[in-house]
């Protein structure tokens, strides 16, 4: 076989395998759009006082109404593709969002996120298609975690560090999207109602990251694993400050459009 027809079979290869990335990355964006539309239905939850105010009892919600199954199974099947995606860009790095290792940690650690959501809705799936009662036990993750790394040599402060890295992730995400428009290089076309939605879901999602992030701050510093908190515990907080009904709300409204945003980009997303 002639060098040509062997650089035009490995350029085919490329492209057949750009194709299969950039799908699973749309079926990933997806599914994360499910998923910050689940928390916005929490906030709406802890401001009404209705329904459960934990991740998952917000999925099992979901799985009870109308059309429940067929909603869940696209959920869940929508957060294995934004786990999966994310498992590649921390193999591979990604054209568009960067593969440097910085980059690739910080897929890996969304990737870990995700895929314990993924793993509570299909949990949730299996008891509803089984008709058992999904118990929702085990405890929270995130503290079991935090209280495992606290146990530690110098544990405290790794707890503290960690607290302070997602601070400064939040913080940078929110300078750098809801303040300039940094996803718009993300994009093959952005209108004003996709730059609006992603501004500012943006901010409400790095507003409520950099809360979470303080919480595990907390956490290390009081040497107290019951302080961590993920977003549906710093959802719950924010309803026992002043004005939290006022916040709530105006988080819930972010995280929609943080949604709708994740959606104009499963469209409108450049080839990864």
């Amino acid at each position: 076989m002639s060098d040509l027809a062997t650089a035009d079979l490995r350029h085919h290869a490329k492209a057949r395998a750009g194709d299969v990335r950039s799908s699973i990355a749309r079926a990933g964006l997806v599914g994360k759009a499910m998923l910050y539309g689940l928390f916005a239905l929490l906030a709406i939850n802890i401001v009404t006082g209705s329904g459960s105010s934990s991740t998952q009892g917000a999925i099992e919600r979901v799985a009870q109404g109308s059309f429940g199954k067929v909603i869940l199974v696209a959920l869940t099947l929508g957060l294995v593709g934004l786990t999966a995606w994310k498992v590649l860009q921390a193999i591979a790095g990604d054209p568009v969002e960067g593969s440097d290792p910085s980059d690739r940690l910080i897929f890996a650690l969304e990737g870990a996120s995700y895929a314990a959501v993924a793993a509570a809705a299909v949990g949730v799936l299996i008891s509803n298609w089984s008709g058992s009662s999904s118990s929702g036990g085990g405890g929270d993750s995130k503290e079991q975690a935090t209280a495992t790394v606290l146990e530690w040599p110098g544990g405290r402060w790794l707890v503290m560090a960690a607290g302070l890295a997602i601070i400064g992730f939040a913080l940078y995400e929110i300078y750098k999207h809801a303040v300039n428009s940094g996803f718009r290089e993300r994009l093959v076309e952005v209108d004003e109602k996709v730059e609006l939605a992603g501004r500012v879901g943006y901010g409400a999602k790095g507003a409520i990251t950099a809360i979470a992030g303080g919480f595990l701050l907390i956490a290390g510093y009081r040497h107290d694993a019951d302080q961590t908190k993920g977003i549906s515990g710093v959802l719950q907080e924010l309803a026992d400050v002043a004005w939290g009904q006022v916040l709530l709300w105006l988080v819930a409204f972010g995280l929609i459009l943080y949604a709708l945003f994740c959606l104009a980009e499963a469209k409108f997303r450049r080839a990864t």
